[in-house]
């Protein structure tokens, strides 16, 4: 049996074409890559929103750690001043008992806390004889400007009795939680006063 030549009877046994096949071949990559391309920007677009999911929840984390530590912060003060206030309280009664006060002895009382977390902030308590404590609180930045009011309102007092000659002035300074520099500088305030008053100790 004789085999059939597949070309023309003019040009036996022609090269077969390719082209069409190898369009087809190319078309089929460009649609794989097409179809990797995106996939690729649908994952792309999946971590973004992710990523942006995890940068809000990071955020409110944040702010809520923030409100917490504020919220501390002002508990933390207001013991602070309570603890201030008892010891005020405390060492005017102490005062008090075994001494003859009334219209002789006039007693003041000055007695201090700190904040055992940042031992900066400090508070002072000033209690004059048969008067509501008042607290001033004292940081690096006010201490100068505390001071000074605390000294204003002490020379106000003592004022008020130097045309007086039976009234007696006793200072008495707290040092069990009051810190060093205070004490030190309430101490060379208090001298002042024993130095120019003689009424007052």
């Amino acid at each position: 049996m004789r085999r059939r030549n597949p070309g023309p009877s003019s040009l036996p046994n022609a090269p077969i074409d390719l082209t069409p096949l190898l369009d087809v071949i190319f078309i089929f990559l460009f649609v794989v890559m097409i179809g990797y391309a995106l996939a690729a920007e649908k994952a792309g677009a999946a971590a973004a929103e992710e990523v942006a999911a995890a940068r809000a929840e990071t955020a409110r984390a944040e702010e809520a750690l923030r409100l917490a530590e504020e919220e501390l912060a002002k508990d933390r003060q207001e013991i602070v001043e309570k603890e201030a206030l008892a010891a005020a309280y405390e060492d005017r009664i102490r005062d008090y008992e075994g001494q003859v006060i009334g219209e002789v002895v006039k007693i003041v009382t000055i007695s201090g806390s700190y904040d055992r977390e940042d031992s900066k902030k400090r508070e002072v308590t000033v209690m004059l004889n048969g008067s509501a404590p008042v607290i001033f609180s004292i940081t690096p930045d006010t201490m100068d400007g505390s001071f000074s009011r605390i000294r204003r309102m002490l020379e106000d007092y003592i004022g008020m009795f130097a045309e007086s000659d039976r009234t007696v002035i006793v200072f008495s300074v707290n040092s069990r939680n009051i810190q060093h520099r205070d004490k030190l500088r309430l101490d060379a305030m208090i001298d002042e006063f024993t130095e120019a008053y003689s009424f007052v100790y």
